[in-house]
Parts: C-alpha cells; sequence; structure tokens
C-alpha cells in the first residue's frame, strides 16, 4: 500500500494526531521566562566573567555546501532552530552576584552569508578557513541571546571544496 493510501484510509483521530506530529507546538517552560541558573549554567557565566575572551568551549566544523542549496530555506532551518530550542534565545544577568536565565523571544535574523564566488578556487578555501578560524575564536557573549549564526560561504560550484 502506498503512503498516500495509507494516509487516506486514517481514521479522523489518527489523522488529528499525525498533524499534531508532523507540526508539534513550541516547547516554553509555561511562561517561565526567568529563573535562577543551573549549577552547569553558573559554572559556564563564572568561567566567562574570569576569562572573557575564552573560546575553548567551542565546537567547530566546516561544511562543503552545494552551491545549489535553498537559502531561503536554509534560513528558514536556521530560524525554526532557535525558536525550538530555548537554548539558543537565553541570556544571562547577573542579579547581586548571581546569575539568572531569561529566555527571550527572539529572530536570530538570517543566516550570514559570504559570497566568496568570484574568488579563485584557491583564494576561497583560504577566506573560508579564516572566516571558520574566526567565528571559532569569538566568543559568546552569554549576556546577549540570540547567540550568533555560523556564517555560511558562497562559493563557485566548479572545482571547489570550500
Amino acid at each position: 500500500m502506498i503512503l498516500a493510501q495509507r494516509l487516506a484510509n486514517l481514521s479522523p483521530e489518527r489523522r488529528e494526531l499525525l498533524e499534531r506530529l508532523a507540526h508539534p507546538a513550541r516547547l516554553t517552560r509555561a511562561g517561565r521566562r526567568e529563573e535562577q541558573a543551573s549549577f552547569e549554567q553558573e559554572r559556564l557565566w563564572f568561567l566567562q566573567q574570569l576569562e572573557p575572551e575564552d573560546s575553548s568551549y567551542h565546537l567547530h566544523l566546516q561544511l562543503a555546501l552545494p552551491p545549489e542549496l535553498d537559502r531561503a530555506a536554509w534560513d528558514a532551518a536556521w530560524r525554526y532552530l532557535a525558536a525550538r530550542h530555548e537554548t539558543l534565545r537565553t541570556r544571562f544577568v547577573e542579579r547581586d552576584g548571581v546569575p539568572f536565565q531569561m529566555v527571550e523571544d527572539v529572530d536570530p535574523g538570517p543566516m550570514p552569508v559570504h559570497d566568496l564566488s568570484g574568488e579563485p578556487p584557491a583564494a576561497q578555501q583560504e577566506q573560508a578557513a579564516l572566516l571558520a578560524r574566526e567565528q571559532a575564536e569569538t566568543p559568546f557573549d552569554l549576556g546577549r541571546a540570540p547567540y550568533s549564526a555560523p556564517p555560511c560561504c558562497a562559493c563557485r560550484a566548479a572545482g571547489s571544496s570550500c
């Protein structure tokens, strides 16, 4: 039985369940937008207070994306990810020496794109590596939400792996 037939044969209850599963509601903390930081969050916040320029907790990688990438879909996916995960929209404030987390309802904006397609392939790879290194070495600002999006580089399709 093909998928279209199976969907057509669903009961109204199962069809409603499928719709809810296909389009889940955004998870929130039942309206609680601010609370004291957890022990782990407080530890990271404390370490940032000691060394605000430290980026040792960054995990970074470079991905080769296809040149025909649908940038609108890429931006929509980034925005959906940020809307779905409160962690990406959380900032920290200090009150009497105690960090509090505040979950913001903010749109992270589009994914930054650096168009390197006008450069020769060797220069594209060099510039992409430089941008990746800069991103990896830029510390998070835990007092600002949303955290910045990783940049995307647009490179020439022919013979380029950046």
